[in-house]
């Protein structure tokens, strides 16, 4: 069970890095082979954590020349590093690789919760992208009762709508800092409701063009954060940075682990019209309290297990979910 677990979570993780990447990068011809340009990117930015297996790949395709096969340089990948993957694509597929889910709220047991899905959105889809932001803030200003930001589910995509959106939670400074495959560290901050900084190489078109007007939540107030073993990747990032906020306190499971940064790359085939989607993990994160995460998962302060709820419509009033309000309860009158 433990095995097909990380199978579907790794599965959503790769969804949502196509999604979120796809329609950023121009096919742009050239006369290396798919396999040769995928070493060379390789060997540049990605944080290699199976040495045995690079050194296989390398050896087994001599260096790229004979790589014909997206599957095999698939699973090398995952297994040089867990948050890397290849897959090929379809030039035809750019134009519907959004899923537009905006954040919703609802009122249950005397709890407001803030249900924040995934943001899988293209890069040059600052529209749909400042929507997102925008409404989550709106509801969390919005909100009366006890505070609940729901995380469970989401497994990632971009992470400068999440964490923007939440910014009013989240204290001005450096979230984390990003550290590359040289050890370097750079720090991310969130300043005046926009982000600056990180690792160059993993920043994209919305992080420069998205800014939230917003009013920080006053630091006594208590903040529940839900999280479960499908939060993943940028939903993981953004639990970090809403670690900074002392009030802030996380029920639930430990979440999928997928702590890394990642950079896509298209190599598109001769033809132009299929091309190779590299998902490469080039940084890690260091957290404000000097904890490194480097694909590890974020740990709940209070363990409690949440029924598996459905992905697209959670619904955390159920009967069996009567242990977690509780302790919520618990907590907030604490």
């Amino acid at each position: 069970m433990k095995r097909r677990k990380w199978i579907f979570v790794g599965l959503f993780v790769v969804v949502a890095g196509i999604v979120s990447m796809i329609a950023h990068f121009n096919w742009q011809s050239t006369t290396q082979t798919q396999g040769y340009q995928a070493i060379q990117l390789i060997e540049k930015y990605e944080i290699i954590r199976d040495s045995v297996s690079w050194q296989k790949l390398l050896k087994t395709s001599d260096n790229g020349k004979n790589l014909t096969d997206v599957n095999q340089l698939n699973v090398y990948l995952q297994a040089i590093n867990k948050h890397s993957s290849a897959v090929e694509i379809d030039k035809n597929a750019q134009s519907s690789t959004s899923i537009r889910n905006l954040p919703t709220a609802e009122v249950t047991r005397g709890f407001t919760i803030i249900n924040v899905p995934s943001a899988f959105v293209l890069d040059s889809d600052d529209q749909f992208a400042n929507e997102y932001l925008t409404e989550l803030d709106h509801l969390i200003h919005q909100s009366s009762n006890n505070l609940v930001i729901n995380l469970i589910n989401n497994t990632g995509g971009f992470f400068e709508p999440m964490t923007l959106g939440v910014s009013s939670l989240v204290p001005d400074g450096i979230i984390f800092r990003e550290i590359d495959k040289n050890k370097k560290s750079y720090p991310l901050k969130l300043v005046n409701g926009q982000l600056t900084g990180g690792i160059k190489s993993t920043r994209t078109k919305l992080m420069a063009k998205s800014q939230l007007k917003t009013t920080k939540i006053s630091t006594k107030r208590k903040i529940a954060v839900l999280i479960n073993g499908r939060t993943g990747s940028a939903a993981e990032l953004t639990a970090l940075a809403l670690k900074n906020n002392p009030q802030v306190k996380f029920f639930g499971t430990n979440t999928a682990g997928f702590t890394s940064l990642n950079l896509g790359k298209i190599l598109p085939d001769k033809n132009q019209q299929k091309a190779w989607w590299l998902n490469l993990t080039v940084g890690y994160v260091k957290a404000v309290d000097g904890k490194l995460y480097d694909n590890q998962s974020v740990s709940p302060d209070y363990q409690v297990s949440i029924a598996d709820l459905s992905l697209n419509q959670p619904n955390l009033a159920m009967e069996s979910n009567d242990e977690l309000f509780k302790m919520l309860a618990a907590w907030f009158e604490a």
